[in-house]
């Protein structure tokens, strides 16, 4: 599913973003125009350099641009890692998911790459022996590659994969127990009290949760019990960072018909379609208006789901909306409509006050990411700043964003709670930026950056679902289609027994969509059914016999909260590793003196935060927060630094021989890496399951395949930076590599309308789907891929018969 998209049985998000753009088209007629830019002015927070890649072949691109950053940016940017001054205690840092694990091949393949050194992780078993699903997931590969990537020395990396259907109290259940601490009674009976148990490290244990869902949603009972759970580890000084969420100020109305806010949510029942006019009939009384704006849901062309406006109202449990279809009906349906959809909605676990909320930042002003995206290239040596984390992407958890899929919007989440009071260590920075505010917890309560620029990542791949071996020949079926190519270079990992051998790096020699096939010398195994695995493009990091440049590294793209998350909470074992090396007391979570809030919120270490003070997250247009000088709901008390975070503790720590003062202990050094690259150089979560792609929507022939499914969703895009031409002759160029694909971002005249996308293919224009242009005059292809390198001419035909022109240039 996609990364970000609706868990749509209880309402949690994912909370994350992959650079892809969607350009799937709905067909409405009347979908909503023109994404209101909230911009906010004031002056961004201190200037600083944009830090540099640490080698050519770590350095990530997208496309033949540098989007992203590597490991070791992402963590100077906050100060990291550390290097302590002697052995410090062993801690352990805990990452919860919901139903997927982590690649960790691919976790080690970007470590390798960089340079860094590869990890281990534990994989938590359940006491009820309730597993979550063993799915590879792009959540648990991006929170453990984070963490891996500034791990401190004596610490581990255990990923707890909890069924969504054992809901909020059962992650934390297991997520406590993963730490090693120990319940009095039976927590899966009865709530119990914790104890810290044997297997406790005696550093600590810090959890990383970049899941949430809006507040007022969440189950009360399911709440309760997982907030019992909360107060337990605090009490023992367990450190819980929490991602604020990837919808702004608002709860988001997904794309599953999930109710989200104050929508509301009508059962529909059936469908008539007349003259490109859809009435469909509600199960109840709708209490929907004329030029009201409705979200459809659970259509039976999927396609089709999305936001459409009232054209008409005659009855109250009939409406009409124009939709571009044949004529049907009557037609019994199962869908849903809602209208009246948002509201302000902070996400739960983050606004629980005993949690540590992490909003999201990114380093170009708001007025470039909500017109370009994620798409601008990004150059070392720099002058940026931190502002808020708002981009244009189309968030599937908010397909009741205006213009949806094509635009929309992801920003951090933040607001007041509705249900939790203001906890002391907030009240006196809340009362002064928001005095007419209750006193209710506010969250983030920091932040760090989500993007842009992205977290480049080694494609994490996709889950395997079965396999057999016979005449030599392996043959693994996967879940879905992952774009492999035949000679393709893949790496197969997890896989247990009897199909262990085949976990390691093969060549495609034939396959399907969904089948895969290489040599393989062994005695044959017969076809059946596998719990784990996960297949992904590969090669060989540096100091192999055949290396892959930066440019055939399989680099993936990321960004959201999902990434601030772990980065905070490694950044804090970073500290606990400096200050337990010196015999110092670490940093907890029992309001203690070394209380985690009560550090963020003290003026004693404001100088190890950066503020914070421009940008918005009301991406719904009904009213968000600002960033304000010192604390905000939409980055806390600004970006840390843990390397000025950690020489502050160790001052205040330690003592004085009373003659005077001691002489300030020497510094925990953070190591960066040494920039060697010369030429700017770029990175998604995805959203989704990486590189899943669907059947295509059409094989045009001599190579040249095109979609709007997934493969829309997770191909990198192109951007043509002159606009589409009136003759071909004029037409500009972009470039796609062969066999790869890739999403062309065109800029054409005028507002938002639809075109249809034809491509030349052997001297014949052949029909590649449809695709709508925004009111600023971007569109997005459907998603090509050509197996054969040449110009391919593309034209673009609108209801007016205007024909606009561009050429791919497909290279080797």
């Amino acid at each position: 599913m996609n990364e970000r998209a609706v868990l749509a049985l209880s309402g949690y998000h994912r909370t994350m973003l992959l650079n892809s753009h969607n350009a799937r088209t709905t067909g409405v007629v009347g979908l909503i125009a023109g994404l209101l830019l909230a911009l906010v002015g004031a002056t961004p927070a201190a200037a600083f350099t944009s830090p540099g890649y640490p080698s050519v072949d770590c350095t990530p691109v997208s496309g033949g641009i540098n989007l992203g950053l590597a490991p070791q940016q992402w963590n100077s940017a906050v100060g990291l890692p550390l290097t302590p001054s002697g052995t410090p205690a062993a801690q352990r840092i805990v990452i919860g998911e919901f139903d997927e694990v982590a690649n960790v091949t691919a976790v080690n393949l970007l470590m390798a790459q960089c340079g860094l050194d590869a990890v281990t992780v534990t994989n938590h078993t359940n006491t009820n022996a309730v597993p979550g699903l063993n799915s590879v997931g792009l959540e648990a590969t991006l929170d453990v590659a984070v963490a891996a990537a500034a791990l401190p020395p004596n610490a581990s990396i255990t990923l707890v994969n909890s069924p969504l259907a054992s809901g909020w109290y059962g992650l934390f259940v297991n997520m406590a127990q993963a730490c090693g601490l120990e319940f009095v009674g039976n927590p899966w009976s009865v709530l119990s009290e914790l104890a810290v148990g044997p297997n406790y490290p005696a550093g600590g244990c810090i959890i990383s949760l970049s899941y949430g869902g809006p507040e007022s949603v969440q189950g009360t009972a399911d709440r309760n019990n997982a907030d019992f759970v909360i107060s337990e580890l605090a009490d023992l000084g367990v450190v819980v960072a929490v991602s604020a969420g990837d919808e702004g100020s608002g709860g988001c109305f997904g794309n599953t018909g999930t109710r989200f806010g104050n929508g509301t949510l009508v059962s529909v029942n059936s469908v008539t379609i007349a003259s490109n006019i859809a009435t469909f009939t509600t199960t109840t009384s709708h209490g929907f208006a004329l030029d009201q704006s409705v979200f459809l849901a659970g259509l039976p062309d999927a396609s089709a789901d999305g936001m459409y406006r009232i054209l008409a109202v005659p009855s109250v449990t009939t409406f009409s909306v124009g939709i571009n279809s044949a004529n049907i009906g009557p037609v019994a349906i199962n869908s849903a409509a809602s209208v009246n959809f948002g509201t302000l909605e902070p996400q739960y676990p983050a606004t629980n006050p005993n949690v540590l909320a992490v909003g999201g930042t990114q380093w170009n002003p708001q007025s470039i990411s909500l017109v370009s995206g994620l798409s601008t290239p990004y150059t070392p040596g720099t002058s940026m700043s931190n502002y808020v984390w708002w981009d244009n992407f189309p968030n599937p958890n908010c397909a009741n964003l205006p213009n949806y899929p094509l635009t929309g919007g992801e920003a951090t989440g933040g607001g007041q709670s509705s249900f939790y009071a203001m906890p002391s260590y907030q009240q006196s920075v809340a009362t002064a930026n928001y005095p007419a505010l209750p006193a209710r917890r506010m969250m983030p309560d920091v932040a760090a950056l989500a993007g842009w620029p992205m977290y480049g990542l080694a494609n994490p791949g996709i889950s395997i679902i079965g396999a057999e071996v016979a005449s030599n020949v392996a043959t693994i079926g996967v879940s879905s289609s992952g774009g492999f190519s035949l000679g393709e270079t893949i790496t197969v990992s997890g896989l247990p027994a009897p199909f262990v051998a085949l976990n390691g790096t093969h060549t495609i020699s034939a396959g399907s969509a969904t089948e895969l096939q290489f040599t393989f010398t062994a005695a044959n195994i017969p076809a059946g059914r596998v719990a784990s695995g996960s297949v992904s493009q590969s090669c060989t990091p540096p100091g192999g016999s055949t290396t892959c440049t930066n440019t055939t590294f399989p680099w993936f793209q990321v960004s959201g909260t999902s990434a601030a998350t772990p980065l905070v909470a490694t950044g804090i074992a970073n500290v606990n590793a400096v200050l337990s090396a010196r015999g110092l007391s670490r940093i907890t979570n029992n309001a203690s003196s070394m209380d985690i809030h009560s550090l963020i919120y003290s003026p004693d270490i404001s100088s190890a935060l950066t503020d914070v003070t421009s940008g918005s997250n009301d991406i719904h247009s009904q009213g968000g927060y600002n960033a304000l000088t010192g604390f905000d709901m939409v980055s806390g008390m600004g970006v840390p630094n843990f390397a000025t975070l950690a020489n502050l503790l160790i001052a205040r720590l330690t003592p004085s021989d009373g003659g005077g003062g001691a002489p300030a202990p020497s510094a925990p050094t953070p190591q960066v890496g040494t920039p060697v690259v010369t030429q700017p150089a770029v990175i998604a979560p995805a959203p989704v399951q990486p590189v899943v792609q669907q059947s295509p929507l059409g094989d045009l022939g001599s190579g040249v395949k095109v979609s709007t499914g997934p493969n829309s969703v997770f191909a990198p895009r192109v951007v043509v930076r002159d606009p589409a031409a009136r003759t071909r002759a004029d037409a500009p160029r972009l470039s796609f590599p062969v066999s790869r694909w890739r999403v062309a971002e065109v800029q054409v005249p005028g507002g938002a309308r639809e075109f249809t996308v034809q491509i030349q293919v052997e001297n014949s224009w052949k029909g590649a789907g449809t695709a709508t242009s925004n009111a600023r005059g971007k569109v997005l292809l459907p998603s090509m891929r050509m197996t054969r390198a040449g110009n391919y001419p593309v034209r673009l035909i609108d209801s007016r018969r205007q024909t606009l022109f561009v050429v791919i240039r497909v290279v080797r």
